[in-house]
């Protein structure tokens, strides 16, 4: 298991330099371009500044002459600004590659199947790997090492395929398997069924409440699915987990909005009063 271990970190190594090795490609590159870049500047410069002693060293010349003079200076200029904005552009493009080198570097957690880290691992994975890379073996080299146990295997019964056919059936798979919007919402009513009723002033269970709360929360404003959905049982199960006085007040806000709105009190509102406990 240890040998596994770090025969893992050492991939993760080795691609880490190989990605650092194109990064160095790129600025390389870069730098290059701009050189050749401010040299053109130069010479069209150059060119420009020639033309106008020409003019004024020839002031018997002709009207035509003069004419095709004013057009080649006008040419001349706004070759010199094109290259100019090519030049601040390659600028601009050396100085986010600096920055993104100098970022400390991005963690991703493993997702190892618990429904509601889904979609929360899929934004970091796109964020963090997706959108760095083309290649789609990459892609699902990376998707099966940031995976474990049921989701693991999913990913692994795609690697023999065809790169690109093989990450989307595994994208796919996972979240015919984790994204399904009634699978979450059923995970977590089944949290709260396990919680445990806060009694008395527990701090920290409190806490653990309202972050749990705010996730919830979340996880259903999230979904246009779970937004539409009535989560009354959801609240009210919530709410019998509150210390008796917090009940008590939510029981109280619950009726007057129902007096004065004639609607049943929101998830907002009891996470509202939890809050300011």
């Amino acid at each position: 298991m240890k040998e596994e271990a770090k025969l893992e970190g050492l991939k993760v190594r080795v691609e880490m330099l190989r990605k650092r090795r194109e990064i160095e490609e790129k600025e390389r590159l870069l730098k290059q371009q701009r050189e050749d870049y401010e040299l053109e500047v130069e010479m069209k410069l150059a060119e420009a500044k020639a033309n106008v002693f020409k003019k004024y060293d020839n002031p018997e010349s002709s009207d035509e002459e003069s004419l095709l003079t004013k057009s080649d200076d006008k040419v001349d200029s706004s070759g010199v600004h094109n290259l100019i904005r090519s030049q601040t552009e390659i600028s601009r493009m050396m100085i986010d590659q600096q920055k993104l080198v100098s970022l400390p570097r991005r963690e991703l957690q493993i997702f190892d199947g618990k429904v509601q880290d889904y979609r929360a691992f899929i934004a970091a994975f796109e964020h963090n790997i997706e959108q760095l890379t083309d290649n789609n073996q990459d892609r699902l080299y990376y998707l099966q090492q940031f995976t474990s146990g049921r989701p693991r295997e999913l990913v692994r019964s795609c690697m023999g395929k065809d790169p690109k056919r093989g990450y989307e059936q595994a994208r796919r798979e996972l979240e015919e398997e984790y994204g399904d919007d009634f699978r979450i919402l059923s995970s977590y009513r089944k949290e709260i069924e396990m919680m445990q009723p806060i009694k008395g002033e527990n701090s920290a269970a409190m806490k653990d409440y309202l972050t749990f709360c705010v996730v919830f929360g979340n996880a259903i404003n999230e979904s246009e699915i779970l937004r539409k959905m009535d989560q009354t049982e959801s609240i009210m199960k919530l709410v019998s987990k509150l210390p008796y006085r917090l009940r008590e007040r939510w029981r109280l806000q619950a009726y007057r909005i129902k007096g004065k709105s004639h609607k049943l009190a929101g998830f907002m509102t009891m996470l509202s009063l939890s809050e300011n406990k």
